[in-house]
């Protein structure tokens, strides 16, 4: 780490507040304030020999919301690059409209999820081509533009059946920018900017795209804590290893999910049928630190009108755990309840207790959580002064939890071990309870036990 040293660098300064907006605008200058950068980007990335002529070349930002759009011709060929940049953010879905596609792509339905880059892939870009051309032919090429690469696989989400193309886009990390710049021009802002590009998006005595390895000791608590804390300046290649880490763990983990095998009454193995969910937050979503969950869901058919605001239709709820940081030295491992949509007002204030009672437990009765996880379990989590188990509570929404405190990792293989074994233990439970039977129990309109 180089500490206090960046602080120096204004553009480490402006960074902060909006990193990817921040580099889409910075990218986009730098490309017209070097043709010759521009031009070699656009030879290696579509590649062109040196005998064929690139007139015209123009990059623009953050247009028809794209990224990075680069404009040029070729022969009698106007040629657009988008760049996706995606430096903290996954991909968000985007809910299909036919009036939005292309008309190759019409016959895939409404409101159908797509990643980012398969819904600007398949969208209709003929608004974006008549800015810029005049009848001539047009021709595409996708770029998703990440931090780092450990191996040379795609990165984007490319899964929809609806698509029957090939992934068209190509990966690449911020060093292949950085490769294209010139040594030196006669203006101190650009070569300043590479000076932060190269401090930032590139390791040390390193001169490859590989900057970063998936190593299982590069993902520990140590890492975390020094990732987090305010008084070093962790560069963005450092914070994005951790990324891909989780992302290795999450791909680990889907893969256990679907060969756990249970023991049933009779002695005899057989796959378990629970599907769970993985999933893992950066700080767009967790105040600066990281979370990864693994849970299962069920259905409550008929909400009791006592707790929700909505009892007039199935409500989705989610139970499983995950590992949460977000200062150094806090780390945490959450046993916990929620609704999927993780929907505000859910809960009616006068149903408060009562859902907290379904949950935690009353009058001696096992709650949702202490019914699927167990004493054994719990007795890790968290206790207050009087050596009670601390059960937190929902506040606006409706996430209830115990938690080991000050939770600790050595390494990947560590944590990767922690969420197997709760996960093996979690199936295990509910081959003895249906949690959707559980669920009507709780709180249904059939079974709802907590009557004030």
């Amino acid at each position: 780490m180089n500490k206090n040293s960046i602080n120096s660098n204004f553009f480490a300064s402006v960074a902060r507040h909006n990193l990817e907006r921040f580099h889409s605008e910075c990218i986009a200058w730098a490309f017209n304030s070097s043709e010759k950068m521009l031009t070699k980007f656009i030879r290696k990335i579509g590649s062109i020999d040196d005998t064929i002529e690139i007139r015209k070349p123009i990059a623009y930002s953050e247009i028809s919301y794209i990224d990075i759009l680069i404009h040029y011709k070729t022969g009698d060929y106007d040629h657009f690059i988008h760049i996706e940049n995606k430096i903290k953010a996954n991909e968000h879905t985007i809910a299909s409209k036919r009036q939005k596609l292309a008309n190759e792509h019409k016959l895939i339905p409404d409101n159908t999820k797509l990643s980012q880059t398969e819904f600007y892939y398949v969208r209709d870009k003929s608004d974006i081509e008549n800015k810029f051309t005049n009848g001539e032919k047009v021709e595409w090429k996708y770029i998703f533009l990440v931090p780092a690469i450990a191996v040379d696989k795609q990165l984007n989400t490319w899964t929809n059946e609806y698509i029957i193309e090939n992934n068209p886009w190509l990966t690449i990390p911020y060093w292949e920018i950085i490769d294209c710049m010139p040594k030196d021009i006669e203006n101190n802002i650009f070569n300043d900017y590479k000076t932060y590009l190269k401090e930032q998006f590139v390791k040390a005595k390193s001169n490859s795209k590989y900057q970063v390895e998936l190593i299982g000791n590069n993902l520990s608590t140590s890492i975390i804590n020094e990732c987090l804390n305010e008084e070093i300046d962790t560069t963005v290649l450092e914070t994005y290893q951790i990324k891909l880490l989780f992302g290795e763990l999450k791909e680990h983990l889907d893969k256990h999910v679907q060969n756990v095998t249970i023991v049933n009454q009779k002695q005899q193995k057989k796959k378990s049928k629970v599907k769970f969910d993985t999933k893992f937050l950066t700080d767009t979503g967790n105040n600066g630190g990281f979370l990864f969950e693994v849970f299962t869901k069920g259905e409550l058919k008929n909400p009791s009108p006592a707790i929700f605001t909505r009892s007039n239709k199935p409500i989705e709820f989610r139970i499983g755990f995950q590992f949460e940081q977000n200062k150094p030295g806090k780390g945490k491992f959450k046993f916990y309840f929620a609704d999927v949509l993780y929907e505000k007002g859910l809960i009616k204030k006068s149903g408060k207790d009562l859902y907290h009672s379904a949950i935690k437990g009353a009058n001696g009765d096992s709650g949702i959580l202490q019914t699927i996880f167990g004493d054994k379990t719990l007795s890790q989590c968290k206790k207050d002064r009087y050596g009670e188990i601390n059960f937190n509570k929902s506040t606006s929404k409706s996430f209830c939890s115990y938690l080991i405190d000050n939770f600790s990792f050595n390494n990947m293989d560590d944590l990767e071990l922690k969420f197997k074994k709760e996960i093996d233990q979690l199936i295990q439970s509910f081959t003895k309870c249906c949690f959707e039977e559980l669920l009507e129990k709780k709180m249904g309109t059939g079974g709802f036990e907590y009557e004030k």
